[in-house]
């Protein structure tokens, strides 16, 4: 098995498998320090799962209680460098762990919020929870304000996992996602796809995804192949927006078709995060329910 088809299933059977029993309270490990963890990142060739959380609302909570304790979620942290950032204390001991995230003082999370901020957030206003996945760079790849689904972060941290490997070996693993049966692993490929460089085999695997009898695969497929940028595709576009049956799916197409001419979409990278959640493992459009 090539090195590539086998990262692509390392990173499905982590989406699957359960963890052992020892592990089974584990949660995400957080830096400690900002600075040293985009320094990490950029060392050892890691993707950042940057996070800012408050106290007190109710889908900050939940982050804190389900997604960050979720076992898939915890296995793919470990292959990131993650950061938190939350500006309360939770603890009248300066030096005990935090209880609330754990793995770093209430101090350490509120330096972090100051920097991450400053990193990503324009003014003071910070909408949280927040999630931010960066390439080992430093770059931001994909970013989710307010609630965000358990499987639509884990995908989102997977995609990332795929993106910071080497040209030929990213596109490899992604179109081993691609051609997955499962609706959830090929959905993870469409996610990654967005962002590689343009290739003729990634192109055609993503063409006919765009026509695949699933509404909502077509539309992620026509998210994705927009990056491709392929004249031969403007045909399609003008396809996709003419045939939309909604007005989620016309929005997308539109912007799909703005990116493919080059034009600049702002927040389309996270285009896939604001119109798709998960059900019973599927992947649905917001606002329309495919079958």
């Amino acid at each position: 098995m090539k090195t590539s088809h086998a990262f692509a299933a390392v990173l499905a059977l982590s989406l699957l498998a359960p963890l052992s029993r020892g592990d089974a309270d584990e949660r995400i490990r957080w830096e400690p320090d900002a600075a040293a963890a985009f320094a990490l990142a950029a060392s050892e060739g890691k993707p950042l799962l940057v996070a800012f959380n408050m106290d007190d609302e109710v889908a900050n909570d939940e982050a804190v209680r389900l997604h960050y304790r979720d076992p898939e979620i915890v296995r793919l942290s470990r292959k990131l460098v993650c950061l938190i950032g939350s500006i309360g204390d939770h603890t009248d001991d300066p030096g005990e762990t935090c209880p609330r995230l754990g793995s770093l003082t209430c101090a350490q999370h509120r330096e972090v919020e100051k920097e991450i901020r400053r990193r990503f957030i324009e003014g003071n206003l910070v909408e949280a929870p927040q999630h931010v996945l960066c390439a080992p760079s430093g770059e931001e790849m994909f970013r989710k304000a307010f609630q965000m689904s358990v499987p639509d972060l884990k995908r989102a941290m997977a995609a990332a996992l795929i993106r910071a490997k080497d040209g030929p070996e990213a596109r490899q693993a992604c179109l081993s996602a691609l051609r997955n049966a499962s609706e959830s692993v090929r959905a993870l490929g469409l996610v990654a796809a967005y962002g590689l460089e343009p290739h003729p085999d990634l192109a055609k695997a993503l063409r006919s995804l765009a026509r695949h009898r699933s509404s909502s695969v077509r539309a992620l497929a026509v998210w994705a192949l927009a990056g491709q940028q392929d004249p031969e595709d403007e045909p399609d576009f003008d396809r996709f927006v003419r045939s939309a049956r909604s007005p989620e799916l016309r929005e997308l197409a539109t912007a799909a078709a703005r990116i493919h001419r080059g034009e600049d979409v702002p927040g389309y990278a996270n285009l896939f995060g604001a119109f798709f959640w998960d059900r019973g493992g599927d992947v649905h459009l917001r606002g329309s329910v495919f079958y």
